[in-house]
């Protein structure tokens, strides 16, 4: 899937909902310099660690706890990637989440990439 993604450009990508890690750890192998961020909830996270230290990955990839929808996203990345969280929320739930997947992008030029599987 990371080679999929046109990541000219991208130097941080946050993974909302990122759990394993495994998708982050495949944008950072792919670009070299990359930066990533796990956004996920702390019970989640702990385990992330534990896979990104197994991996010798923690100087490329940081997570963050959190509840998407509840929390801000943060911001300051080039790519925000969501991956298998849209289909269990309400239409509500993912007007929120796209609302803050938007602010936690350095551009904002409009153009919207999606990429389906």
């Amino acid at each position: 899937m990371a080679g999929l993604i046109n990541l000219r450009g991208v130097r941080k990508v946050l993974d909302v909902g990122g759990g394993s890690g495994a998708f982050s750890m495949a944008f950072v192998r792919t670009k070299k310099g990359l930066q990533a961020v796990v956004f996920d909830l702390p019970q989640v996270t702990t385990l992330t660690r534990r896979f990104l230290e197994g991996e010798g990955l923690t100087n490329s990839i940081e997570t963050t706890d959190g509840n998407y929808e509840t929390d801000s996203l943060g911001s300051g990345f080039d790519l925000v990637f969501l991956s298998a969280i849209i289909h269990s929320n309400s239409a509500e739930v993912n007007r929120l989440l796209f609302k803050k997947t938007y602010d936690a992008l350095t551009r904002r030029d409009g153009s919207l990439s999606w990429i389906t599987s």
